[in-house]
């Protein structure tokens, strides 16, 4: 399975956030869904560390998030 720039890209499992690394890399649009604190907390810092230059590729990324919690509900998100 492959993606062109600018595809959107769905995780249904975040996990420690490296689809959603990838799809910054390579510029594609993504969508992670991740239902645990611990994981999320991980994703947040992998973001943290590529706006540093950081990963593993020493690169820094001009990205912007919000961080959100589990007990943050999707429509919750929606409207915020």
């Amino acid at each position: 399975m492959t993606t062109k720039k600018h595809d959107l890209v769905m995780d249904f499992f975040g996990g420690s956030g490296t689809t959603l690394a990838c799809c910054i890399k390579k510029r594609r649009s993504c969508i992670v869904i991740e239902n645990s604190q611990p994981a999320l907390d991980i994703i947040y810092q992998r973001l943290e560390n590529m706006q540093n230059g950081m990963d593993t590729d020493k690169i820094k990324y001009k990205i912007k998030f919000k961080r959100h919690d589990v007990s943050k509900t999707l429509v919750d998100f929606l409207n915020s």
